[in-house]
Formats: structure tokens, sequence, C-alpha cells
């Protein structure tokens, strides 16, 4: 947890939930939107998409340049192949 809070210069980032990683499509938002708008401290910054489910991510995916997964173990070669599908026209 603390490397995160480093990562994406939150000390206080979840606080109170130590000892497990917060997991689940809104934590990885998070991370993402907060140290991509660190980087980019003049506010052009407008956060990722998350999507609930990986067909939407795909199909409306224009300028889709990365993915977290976070879906079930068996689920992740199915959804890594339509993205790189996606990726690749």
């Amino acid at each position: 947890m603390r490397s995160i809070r480093t990562a994406i210069g939150k000390p206080d980032w979840k606080a109170g939930a130590e000892g497990a990683i917060p997991g689940g499509r809104d934590a990885a938002k998070d991370i993402v939107d907060s140290y991509y708008a660190n980087k980019q401290p003049s506010g052009s910054y407008k956060g990722c998409a998350a999507y609930r489910r990986f067909s939407r991510a795909v199909g409306e995916g224009a300028g889709l340049n990365a993915v977290k997964i976070m879906a079930p173990d068996h689920l992740h070669g199915i959804i890594s192949l339509a993205a790189i599908k996606r990726a690749s026209t």
C-alpha cells in the first residue's frame, strides 16, 4: 500500500485499509488518474476511461493505448486478445 501511495503522491490514499491492497475497477481508475494528474500539474489530464464491460472498451476504444484487466483470471486471455486486436486496427 505504501508504494501505491508514494507513486500517486497521496500519502493518505485509502487510509485505514492497511494490509489489503484495494482492487477493482474504481480503485484502479483512481490510481491511474492520480498518477497521471501528478505528472501533468497544468491540469490538462482529464482522466482515463473505465468500463464495466470489456466489449465496450474495445468497441469504443478510440485511442486505446493501455488496458488494465481487473477480471477473474480465466477471462484475461480473451480480454487481452480483444484489446490487442482493437489496438492493431
